[in-house]
Formats: C-alpha cells, structure tokens, sequence
C-alpha cells in the first residue's frame, strides 16, 4: 500500500515535484508548466550561484502589485527581496504577466 502511495503522490505530484526550486517561485503558476523551461533556469542560476556567491531569485506574478503595495518606488521589490532573503547580497528578478514587464531589485550591498 506504502508503494502504490508513493507511486500515485510520484505521478500526481510530478508537475510540482520537477518545479520545485531554490531559485524560482512561482506562486502563481504563470511558468511551472514548463518544467523544462524551469529546471534549465533554475540549473543556471545555481551555476551562477556556486560561482559568485550571488544568489539570484526569480518570481513570476499574473498582475502587477496593488497601488497599496507599490505606494512608493521600490516598496514591492523591497518587501520581497527581504522576503526571499536578497535585500542586501542578491537579486531579486520578477515578471508580471498581465503587464509584460519586468522588475529587478539589486541588493544593498551589491550597489555600493
């Protein structure tokens, strides 16, 4: 029974099981079902990683933040960078797929 379990966990899961990463969240789903696409960036950001010692994050939204959450230039960025851990030595990259757009927070230390 044991087995069956793990087998069924094993298939159902499978989706979130290869998009599991250290590098990318996506909360919201907007790119974890491409598992290829996935694990590639996330084998190049470790790489990137191992060899600098930045860390970089990437995230993926469906919509832009609130005006609440983005009242001031860089409040949203911030909070998250602080969040995933690269406010100060990492970058922090997210994409908004109702926006197309980009946004990037560079870490503290990394700018000065």
């Amino acid at each position: 029974m044991l087995i069956m379990g793990s087998f069924l966990i094993a298939v159902n899961g499978a989706a979130s099981v290869t998009t599991t990463t250290n590098h990318i969240h996506d909360p919201e789903n907007v790119v974890s079902g491409n598992a290829e696409f996935v694990r590639e960036i996330e084998s190049r950001l470790t790489e990137f990683e191992s060899k600098t010692v930045i860390r970089v994050v990437v995230r993926y939204h469906t919509k832009l933040p609130s005006d609440e959450e983005d009242s001031e230039p860089g409040a949203f960025m911030r909070k998250l960078a602080s969040q995933v851990g690269v406010l100060e030595n990492g970058i922090l990259e997210v994409y908004f797929a109702n926006a197309d757009e980009w946004r990037v927070w560079i870490g503290n230390q990394l700018t000065a």
